[in-house]
């Protein structure tokens, strides 16, 4: 198990992956894909907002949380609390 603790907004991000163990049935294919959905997380936080990692992505919203999604999904942990309210 590998934990890598990531500072957004002056806040401490920890996420711990097995970078080598398989992933199951919908989760990314490899590694790359997996640090490429850490990345984004990572995004999220720092900006506090979906709408606007898209807008720097040049993604739409629903795309960023379905990649936010994804790695909770593969981590078996939910990382973000979403609300329509802040």
């Amino acid at each position: 198990m590998k934990v890598f603790v990531v500072m957004a907004n002056d806040f401490p991000v920890a996420l711990a992956v097995e970078l080598l163990s398989p992933i199951g049935a919908g989760g990314p294919p490899n590694c790359m894909d997996r640090i490429d959905l850490m990345r984004t997380f990572v995004r999220v936080v720092e900006r506090g907002s979906f709408s606007s990692v898209a807008r720097e992505l040049g993604l739409g919203q629903p795309a960023v949380s379905k990649q936010v999604a994804a790695l909770e999904a593969n981590l078996g942990a939910e990382l973000i609390r979403r609300t329509s309210r802040r």
